[in-house]
């Protein structure tokens, strides 16, 4: 198997089993609101901006990383590979914290 190719499937491994984990998470926290509840998880304001972010931001890092590594140099495989993976953990990373709110 390529490498190119190796990296694309591990990028989109992470973005789409990241992304399924903190919407998992998410959902099960939200199932511990109160009507009152003043948790930012029970707030659909803030969720309606986070679960976008969690789930296409993942994506989009994985689909111009993909790009990058398929039409790059060796020397820039890498580097696309980092960037992508460091941008859908940020992605991820704001669900989580949405998700941990709510625990």
């Amino acid at each position: 198997m390529r490498s190119e190719t190796t990296l694309g499937l591990f990028l989109l491994v992470v973005a789409l089993a990241g992304a399924g984990l903190v919407i998992n998470w998410m959902s099960s926290a939200e199932h511990g609101c109160a009507p009152h509840d003043t948790a930012a998880i029970c707030d659909d304001g803030v969720k309606d901006v986070i679960v976008p972010i969690s789930v296409f931001g993942t994506l989009a890092f994985c689909a111009v990383s993909v790009i990058g590594v398929k039409w790059s140099s060796l020397a820039w495989m890498r580097r696309w590979t980092l960037i992508g993976l460091a941008g859908e953990l940020v992605c991820l990373a704001a669900g989580a914290v949405l998700a941990a709110t709510g625990s």
